[in-house]
């Protein structure tokens, strides 16, 4: 009998842990993901491209996600408590089973008792795209906020701002379309607006400042995103990057920068940062 391993069976302590905020500047334009085939990088081309990564990125089989993994990690969830289903008799999973196949959403929204509507909650999430443009500067960030995305987080708010800042996504693509779309507000978690995003660019500036212009167009596939706030209007999570079809676009099937960069054929050499492919 063939044994797979998968990430369960590996040791949390052997694993060396990746700087919160290099996590981020590495996945921080999950608004940009994608979608077409292509072949793994190998030979000479995964070599010149090693040589840009530092080695203590590439140990591991488990790549960015095993390296991505901090202190930050065991904040995961004390938000609310302890995870759905975790706990024996959890009322949030009773009140979850009780709920038709097909909620009356207008009737949950109605019945919410979060302070600000869901019409005003769409409004500041419609801010989301000229925020980020800015590196959210000026934006409402409350002080227990978090920052999540497929492969990074949670990260707090000194670690984002600090990252944001110093990553411009606009420099390498002048041009960058978020196109954001379908904004709506979760009748589960009335305070949280979720929309989805369809990025184009253009490569015509120099990214991450080594990256030279190569003219390439990138086109995400749709992607889920999110904007939770409290009850004083301030951000307190970002959830950003989660491909809704990798069908679309042609990045690989890749989210986030790993997706812009495997795009403009500068995909960094591990599992993460690569198409996806079967393990058997």
């Amino acid at each position: 009998n063939r044994v797979h391993t998968t990430p369960q069976t590996l040791s949390q302590r052997q694993r060396p842990a990746m700087s919160p905020t290099l996590c981020l500047a590495l996945s921080l334009a999950s608004l940009a993901a994608g979608a077409a085939h292509y072949p793994r990088v190998s030979g000479a081309r995964a070599a010149s491209l090693r040589k840009a990564v530092p080695a203590w990125m590439q140990r591991g089989r488990r790549g960015a996600a095993s390296l991505c993994r901090s202190s930050l990690d065991a904040s995961r969830g004390s938000a609310s408590g302890a995870p759905l289903g975790e706990i024996p008799g959890d009322p949030r999973v009773k009140m979850m089973q009780d709920n038709p196949e097909v909620v009356d959403e207008a009737s949950m929204l109605k019945d919410s008792s979060f302070p600000i509507p869901p019409s005003e909650l769409i409004e500041k999430a419609k801010l989301f795209p000229t925020w980020a443009r800015s590196s959210f500067a000026g934006a409402p960030i409350a002080e227990d906020f978090k920052f999540v995305a497929p492969v990074v987080g949670p990260i707090d708010k000194a670690t984002f701002t600090k990252a944001f800042s110093s990553f411009d996504l606009m420099e390498g693509f002048p041009d960058a379309n978020t196109r954001a779309y379908n904004f709506h507000v979760d009748p589960f978690e009335t305070n949280r607006v979720w929309f989805s995003t369809r990025f184009i660019g253009t490569h015509t500036g120099t990214m991450m400042g080594r990256i030279q212009p190569t003219g390439k167009v990138v086109v995400a596939p749709p992607q889920m995103n999110s904007v939770r706030f409290n009850e004083k209007g301030e951000i307190n999570q970002i959830t950003i990057g989660y491909a809704q079809d990798r069908q679309i676009g042609n990045t690989g099937g890749l989210g986030g920068v790993y997706g812009i960069l495997y795009a403009i054929g500068a995909g960094l050499p591990f599992p993460e940062a690569q198409p996806w492919e079967m393990s058997w």
